[in-house]
């Protein structure tokens, strides 16, 4: 398979050059003109030497189409296969996902679904563990918008799954499982004489039919967790049981949580510790004795839990499981929340100092020279030696910034950063529109837009100060005319000014081949020096925005190419102490 997607982008078929057959696997191409060169670059395990380069450098350049067909650099998702299952009643989907803002290929990842057009089945994503993360989360919700034929579709069944959200809030407050009893700590950590406060569960066999709540239920709201009444209404629900060897998909008894806002859809859940299981969130739920492997791998051979959860994963396909294991973000905030709960003798902490001591001192792994390398020419790396070059009068220095005032660059960043500064009226679809009307926002988020348009006459006078490019630049999409007209301003001039205004020296941006290719570009803007400007991104993107549209370069951006060759060349000359040797 060798897939165009968007006018420099391709999809390719992983290829085995041992049996000269094609994989299941699906990697990305990028072929792009630099100059008068044609530039191949493949990412997959042969990229530099693969099929995939070498058809694309051999066929003919005018097969490969470069008009408005396909899709943009910068677009988020593509399905670029969709073919029927075997089965006939379901379809194998294969997207290229990247997240918002991000323009380069090594950003895009592929996803690969098998199942309903509903968005239930496999979901694969290439790069990230589990089937929660921001890669599957885009695909799902754009299979939704082509099936539906809707812009605004989502996948309704995401609200009812796990998200990235829970999880980095259970990372900062790992207080908050619904489990909340104390749990003895397993046989292989306890003493004969240690106190049993409840009767110990035994491994788990048989995972139970549905979960019930009991008199022991309650939410995870602090400081107060309210308590299961069995005079309020219940619900069921579906959960996942997490055990040593595959996941389980069960029913779990809810009652909506009276003392929590309505719109968190916080519920009481049952109190599993007498079952032997963890009751997370009640939504997923993980056996004791696969807590307690982690907790005996970890201190017998200090696992980290990126390569236990791989071990568990690869467990649960041997063993068919129904659903893949968690991520180890996840896995990792299920487990302190887990831990917290062990009933242990001791509190591990320092008497004087507490839980959280103000120093803390660290015993690092010392590493050691392989016996091949303790030669008598082994010194340490401050010495130096009698042949090194002396730079003298070499000195930091300050202001290296595009825009050298921090208070200007702030005030730029204030301005084109955070929700558009475009309301929608009342009456005008908000969610179509991706705008924010002046009903739906609190009077703090008023008034931070407020702050933010004042904000825009001072900028531009000081933009103009430095020089009239950077000003004309500013004004044309985030000016008062230009909000005034409605027009959101184009991402690609978000991106270059926000690059402009960034905390980083210019020569980040541009270092010294770059400002050579701009150079170049200022005295003859024509397409091709417009294409050795790669080595800068932001602007280079600006370049080919209005090469797309079929229009000439504006000259305020020409002015503003010329500008930031001027202060790149000035920083570079400045900094210049020595010639090369």
């Amino acid at each position: 398979g060798f897939y165009q997607i968007t006018n420099t982008i391709f999809v390719v078929q992983g290829w085995d050059t041992r049996g000269n057959v094609g994989t299941s696997r699906w990697h990305h191409l990028q072929r792009k003109q630099i100059g008068d060169e044609w530039v191949v670059v493949c990412f997959c395990p042969s990229g530099g030497n693969c099929v995939h380069e070498q058809l694309a450098m051999d066929v003919d350049m005018d097969q490969f189409l470069d008009d408005d067909l396909f899709h943009k650099d910068d677009d988020e998702v593509i399905l670029f296969s969709r073919q029927a299952a075997e089965d006939g009643d379901t379809y194998s989907n294969i997207f290229s996902v990247t997240f918002a803002g991000q323009t380069s290929v090594k950003s895009r990842v592929i996803v690969s679904h098998l199942g309903d057009d509903d968005g239930t089945g496999a979901w694969v994503c290439a790069k990230d563990r589990g089937i929660h993360c921001g890669h599957i989360t885009s695909a799902r919700h754009e299979l939704q918008r082509l099936v539906r034929v809707d812009p605004t579709a989502t996948d309704g069944a995401l609200h009812a799954e796990v998200t990235e959200l829970r999880v980095r809030s259970a990372i900062k407050s790992p207080d908050n499982a619904i489990s909340h009893l104390p749990v003895h700590p397993p046989l292989w950590a306890s003493l004969p004489d240690d106190p049993l406060t409840y009767p110990c569960a035994q491994p788990l066999r048989a995972v139970p039919s549905i979960l019930e709540l009991n008199d022991v239920s309650r939410c995870c709201c602090l400081p107060v967790r309210s308590a299961y009444s069995p005079l309020r209404p219940s619900e069921h629900h579906s959960c996942t049981i997490y055990t040593l060897t595959g996941a389980h998909c069960m029913r779990i008894e809810l009652q909506l949580c009276p003392s929590c806002p309505r719109t968190l859809r916080r519920f009481i859940g049952p109190e599993t510790r007498d079952l032997g299981i963890f009751n997370f969130n009640n939504r997923i739920l993980f056996t004791h004795d696969l807590l307690d492997e982690y907790t005996s791998a970890y201190t017998s051979s200090e696992t980290p839990f990126v390569g236990w959860v791989a071990t568990v994963s690869r467990r649960y396909t041997n063993h068919g499981s129904e659903r893949p294991f968690v991520t180890e973000k996840m896995f990792r905030a299920v487990w302190f929340s887990y831990i917290q709960l062990q009933h242990l003798e001791t509190a591990l902490q320092c008497s004087a100092c507490g839980p959280m001591p103000q120093d803390t001192i660290w015993d690092g792994v010392t590493l050691a020279f392989s016996q091949k390398h303790l030669l008598p020419s082994l010194r340490p790396p401050t010495i130096l030696h009698e042949n090194s070059l002396h730079r003298n009068e070499v000195r930091y220095y300050s202001h290296m910034q595009w825009i050298p005032d921090q208070k200007l660059r702030k005030a730029v960043q204030k301005v084109i950063r955070g929700q558009s500064l475009i309301l929608q009226s009342d009456d005008e679809d908000d969610e179509a529109n991706g705008n924010q009307s002046r009903s739906n926002m609190t009077e703090k988020n008023q008034q931070d837009l407020l702050d933010r348009i004042k904000a825009i006459p001072g900028v531009q006078d000081n933009l103009g100060k430095l020089d009239q490019s950077l000003k004309d630049v500013f004004s044309a999409y985030f000016g008062i005319q230009a909000l005034g007209a409605g027009t959101e301003p184009p991402p690609v001039y978000r991106r270059l000014l926000v690059q402009l205004s960034a905390e980083e020296s210019a020569l980040q941006t541009a270092n010294r081949p770059s400002l050579e290719a701009l150079r170049g570009f200022v005295t003859h803007p024509t397409s091709i020096n417009t294409s050795r400007l790669v080595g800068i991104p932001c602007l280079y993107e600006v370049l080919e925005y209005h090469k797309s549209k079929g229009e000439g370069y504006p000259g305020h951006l020409l002015s503003l190419c010329k500008w930031m060759c001027q202060r790149g060349e000035s920083l570079l000359k400045s900094i210049i102490v020595h010639e090369a040797p």
